[in-house]
């Protein structure tokens, strides 16, 4: 392992964490109730229940993966830390006097996200420990990160909605394509919550009035660019599909199933077993 390489790598990723940001706020456009409580409906019809219980035996990333692949899925794993802050953001969230904005059908939509959260931490953290032999270590700016976003000053509806549809939608599809068996399966029923999560926090955050400023924004960008600043395809490839997502909502035309393996089996770019339009309402 290249100790150096990622002392480099950490050193500047807290230069880049310590940079300042200007405020600017961005368009966003308000929902009426009687079509929010229709989208929670549609959401609730969606939700299936799944446990995964991954044996504790090493996992070779897939084959596809070159060097910098696997480190960015150290760097994935590493923020699994968000999981738990996720949950965090929207349980404040529907604690505040705006809350009632959100509808009842919205609030028990969003109580019922948060326990998705802590499957999805108890998931990841097994899996993590299938991946240890790598010798792969980002938990210092993972915290960092964690940190960050903890501390950032927004609504925290509105952060969990960043961060699930603009950050998280491009680490499921990574998993999937490089990552082993478990990683893989692991991120597949995970995405399928992430579909319901993504529309029920948009979807509570334009009822709140709630609008995406540039400093939000930008943390959105920062984080996404130290996930995939080593991946094979390079930073720029996930950042555009991420803009893509926090802007419309929607994948871009090549965002996902791309190509197969020699074995025939389907590999992809990003996540989108679902339509695109389960994501956005």
């Amino acid at each position: 392992m290249n100790h150096s390489r990622l002392l480099d790598s950490a050193n500047n990723s807290r230069r880049l964490w310590r940079k300042r940001l200007q405020p600017r706020l961005l368009d966003s456009a308000k929902m009426d109730k009687s079509k929010a409580l229709d989208i929670f409906e549609k959401l609730e019809s969606r939700r299936r229940d799944w446990t995964l219980s991954p044996e504790a035996t090493p996992e070779q990333a897939a084959p596809a993966a070159e060097y910098g692949d696997i480190e960015t899925i150290g760097r994935i794993l590493a923020l699994r830390v968000l999981e738990i802050p996720v949950k965090e953001f929207i349980l404040d969230g529907i604690e505040r006097p705006d809350r009632y904005k959100l509808t009842l059908q919205g609030v028990l939509s969003l109580q019922r996200n948060t326990l998705d959260e802590d499957n999805h931490d108890k998931t990841l953290n097994a899996v993590a420990k299938k991946y240890e032999h790598y010798g792969i270590d980002h938990s210092y700016i993972a915290s960092e990160i964690r940190k960050t976003w903890v501390e950032f000053p927004s609504h925290p509806i509105l952060k969990a909605a960043v961060l699930e549809n603009g950050v998280f939608f491009t680490m499921l599809p990574f998993m999937r394509k490089y990552g082993g068996n478990s990683l893989n399966s692991s991120a597949w029923n995970i995405s399928q919550d992430e579909a319901i999560h993504v529309a029920s926090h948009r979807t509570a955050a334009n009822l709140l009035g709630l609008k995406l400023d540039k400093q939000l924004d930008d943390l959105r960008k920062l984080t996404v660019e130290w996930i995939f600043q080593d991946s094979s395809k390079g930073a720029d490839f996930y950042l555009n599909r991420s803009d893509n997502l926090i802007s419309s909502g929607k994948a871009s035309a090549n965002f996902g199933p791309v190509d197969s393996d020699e074995g025939g089996n389907y590999t992809v770019d990003a996540f989108y077993e679902t339509s695109n339009s389960d994501l956005w309402y």
